[in-house]
C-alpha cells in the first residue's frame, strides 16, 4: 500500500519503502532545453545517465523518464530533493 504525500502543489510524491516516485509538470524537456547535455561522443544518453552526470545518484531499482512534459523519477528521497532543486534552479517546473 502506498501513501500519497504532497511536497508542494507541483510535486506529487508516493512513498513505498525506501524509494519514492515523484512527478513534475515541466515547461520543457530538460535535455531539449539544453540543461542536460549529450555524451561527449555526440550520442544521446538516457535521462538517467544525464542526471547522473550532474550529481544525481541512481541506486538499483530507480528510474527517470520524460513524457509529454512530465518528468517521472523513482529514487531515494535525498535524490528526489536534489532533482527538485535542479528543476527549480533551471526554472523548468510549471
Amino acid at each position: 500500500e502506498r501513501l500519497e504525500l504532497w511536497k508542494n502543489p507541483m510535486t506529487k510524491v508516493y512513498e513505498s519503502k525506501t524509494l519514492v516516485t515523484a512527478h513534475w509538470n515541466i515547461a520543457r524537456d530538460p535535455v531539449a532545453a539544453g540543461f542536460l547535455g549529450q555524451s561527449s561522443d555526440g550520442k544521446r544518453e538516457s535521462l538517467k545517465q544525464l542526471l547522473s552526470n550532474v550529481g544525481i545518484d541512481f541506486p538499483e531499482g530507480t528510474s527517470a523518464m520524460v513524457s509529454r512534459n512530465v518528468l517521472l523519477v523513482t529514487n531515494t528521497w535525498a535524490e528526489i530533493l536534489k532533482i527538485e532543486n535542479l528543476l527549480n534552479s533551471w526554472d523548468l517546473v510549471k
